[in-house]
């Protein structure tokens, strides 16, 4: 079986509901993520490593697809405008 699940947009719940309601990913239940995880939600980089996680313990189970929100430009941008991924990183990492 193979989910395609889009534009997340740093919603930690709404991934962690899919995964819970379909099952984790596996060789046989795998995920397409297309692209859009990051930017405008507070829980990207969550939701990136939870998909890095899977991805390590089984390569086969995780396609990520690079979305226009997976992109310098938009993470640089403010919340308010489309983008934030850089202001949650920098924030949650302490980083100036």
């Amino acid at each position: 079986r193979l989910t395609v699940v889009g534009d997340t947009h740093g919603q930690l719940a709404d991934v962690l509901h899919i995964l819970f309601q379909l099952g984790p990913p596996t060789s046989e239940n795998r995920y397409l993520f297309n692209g859009d995880i990051a930017d405008r939600g507070h829980q990207a980089v969550e939701i990136f490593m939870i998909l890095f996680a899977f991805f390590l313990a089984d390569p086969s189970c995780i396609i990520i697809n690079r979305g226009n929100h997976e992109n310098e430009d938009m993470n640089a941008m403010d919340s308010e405008n489309g983008g934030g991924f850089s202001d949650e990183v920098m924030g949650k990492y302490n980083i100036p």
